[in-house]
């Protein structure tokens, strides 16, 4: 008889394992954030939701590689775009993983979708300036949505302002 811890592992046992895990994903991160936030005594009054790309050399996953908007500077690579809904602490929560072409329509969605799988007061959405425009500031302000960017310091006016405001991080208003 085989033992099954003295057996060598395969990739292809990992494979088969996550086409497993996908199917039951959101069950697994309910239940995994649930003895975590009891664990750890976690306030879940605000969550953080942020988002990376990155590229593939060859034609990537069917389905969700893509060509968008690159960080990386390889606009001649299809993409994914994975989001990561984490605790104040940083904790993660769950995950999301999108199109490389993925639009604001999707991260609007997916953060409403959170909000009501794990029953959350506030999420505030992160993202680094390559990813900001005017019309996605525009979008989150219409949807109510909370968030933290970086910008191109030449790219806003208001930038000044915030810069000689001293004192604790606080909202600042931007007239259009």
């Amino acid at each position: 008889m085989v033992n099954f811890y003295e057996k060598e592992l395969e990739l292809h046992h990992f494979y088969r394992a996550l086409d497993f895990l996908i199917l039951h994903k959101e069950t697994i991160e309910l239940e995994l954030f649930e003895q975590t936030k009891n664990l750890f005594n976690l306030e879940l009054d605000l969550v953080f939701w942020d988002t990376t790309s990155t590229y593939f050399t060859g034609n990537g996953p069917e389905g969700l590689a893509e060509y968008g908007y690159s960080k990386d500077h390889r606009s001649d690579r299809v993409q994914i775009i994975v989001g990561v809904l984490m605790t104040r602490e940083g904790i993660p929560v769950a995950h999301q993983v999108f199109p490389g072409n993925t639009d604001i329509e999707t991260f609007k969605k997916v953060i409403h979708d959170t909000q009501t799988r794990f029953l959350l007061r506030r999420v505030i959405f992160v993202a680094d300036r390559g990813m900001i425009s005017t019309t996605l500031l525009d979008e989150l302000d219409k949807e109510h949505i909370e968030y933290i960017v970086g910008v191109k310091m030449r790219w806003m006016q208001a930038v000044a302002e915030v810069l000689k405001t001293g004192g604790r991080y606080k909202a600042v208003v931007i007239k259009k």
